[in-house]
């Protein structure tokens, strides 16, 4: 989804595409509008989400015809694709993962909405910020890009110092 006045894109992995799964999905967009004071009027969607039509009043949903689409959307998702086809063609693997391919479509949409837009409501803040209420962050302590290796290390400290057990404790 984009949204026409802030330019926030969303993006959702849908498993299938029965009425529940995106009714839930749609739900989750609009009520990420609705807590930062958004007021949602209407949603141009597909023939595909008609079936959620009376699910979401007082939105409206305008539905597009059978073969139309809906222009900022489409173009949304050829932006969307770009970004990630041009990440995968710089990474050192010959397969991906699933979950690998998800991610990098969340993270090619949080990098379009990590800059302000042209036609947003604002020219300084950025949709992420709009919308999140957080800041950018600072890309000089930003290391690590999508697909590098790394290695991990977990370890755990103790809250509180425990004190040494003594023999009767341990039996």
């Amino acid at each position: 989804m984009i949204s026409r006045k802030a330019q926030f894109r969303t993006v959702a992995t849908v498993l299938d595409r029965k009425k529940d799964t995106l009714l839930r999905a749609t739900r989750a967009v609009v009520a990420l509008y609705q807590s930062r004071g958004f007021n949602i009027p209407d949603l141009h969607i597909n023939m595909e989400f008609g079936c959620i039509r009376n699910k979401v009043l007082p939105t409206k949903l305008n539905v597009t015809a059978a073969h139309d689409h809906a222009g900022e959307i489409e173009r949304s998702i050829r932006t969307i694709k770009e970004r990630t086809r041009t990440t995968i063609h710089g990474l050192p693997f010959k397969r991906l993962h699933k979950l690998m391919i998800q991610e990098l479509v969340y993270h090619a949409t949080k990098g379009l909405n990590q800059f302000p837009s042209k036609n947003g409501i604002s020219d300084t803040l950025s949709p992420l910020t709009i919308m999140t209420g957080r800041a950018n962050p600072d890309y000089n302590y930003l290391k690590l890009e999508f697909g590098s290796y790394a290695r991990v290390l977990k370890t755990t400290i103790p809250a509180t110092p425990q004190p040494p057990k003594t023999q009767e404790q341990l039996c």
